[in-house]
């Protein structure tokens, strides 16, 4: 990504370049690029002790693969080192 100086985000997130943002420089960003006051932004799952369960996602329980492995049950595998024949 190359800055540009007319877009917000690049004024937020440059200046920390090789360095690290805040919790509060990041709610800055996501204000100043949706255009809106940030009293909406997910407090709870910045903020709280434990993170809220997402909509559709049962606590614990991974998301289901949408695609199959390249690798399935019994697949060649290559190792490094070994010949592919």
């Amino acid at each position: 990504m190359f800055p540009c100086d007319d877009h917000p985000s690049d004024k937020a997130v440059f200046p920390h370049r090789d360095d690290t943002a805040t919790t509060a420089d990041s709610v800055r960003l996501a204000s100043a690029v949706a255009g809106r006051d940030p009293a909406g932004f997910p407090d709870p799952r910045l903020h709280g002790a434990t993170t809220p369960p997402a909509p559709g996602h049962p606590q614990g329980e991974p998301a289901p693969r949408a695609v199959t492995p390249a690798h399935g049950p019994g697949a060649p595998v290559h190792r490094p080192g070994e010949d592919r024949e």
